[in-house]
């Protein structure tokens, strides 16, 4: 091995431990902090008191997705207007104009078909206006 390979190897943890760490360009706002704990531990202990079973029930065995624009505004963008909560399970609210969904405005009178990942096509009831 050369001599300058050789003392790279050598200085490299030394130069390593000295240098200052750039942490990623959001790290400020995911600051690990005491208040985010409680707020994160506060905000699932809703599904934390429910059984197993209960949980299992929530989860689909559809491929997941969330591109679907609120009928009733125009506001925001896509993928970011329905929000959904554990207090209301089946139902999603826009976040702009607060109309919840389904809804008998917005009727879901048409089949979706999506192709998932494992190859299987699946059905989503939706509305088409």
């Amino acid at each position: 091995m050369p001599a300058f390979i050789a003392i790279i190897a050598l200085l490299a943890p030394a130069v390593a431990a000295t240098a200052e760490v750039v942490h990623p360009v959001y790290a400020a706002e995911f600051e690990f902090t005491a208040e985010r704990l409680k707020g994160a531990v506060d905000a699932s202990a809703p599904i934390m008191a429910m059984s197993d079973e209960a949980v299992h029930a929530l989860i689909t065995d559809k491929a997941g997705f969330n591109e679907i624009q609120c009928p009733n505004c125009t506001s925001g963008k896509q993928g970011d207007q329905l929000t959904w909560t554990i207090d209301a399970p089946n139902q999603v609210t826009c976040r702009y104009c607060g109309h919840v969904y389904p809804s008998e405005q917005y009727p879901m009178d048409r089949v979706y078909e999506h192709v998932a990942p494992t190859g299987e096509t699946q059905q989503y009831p939706c509305y088409e206006g």
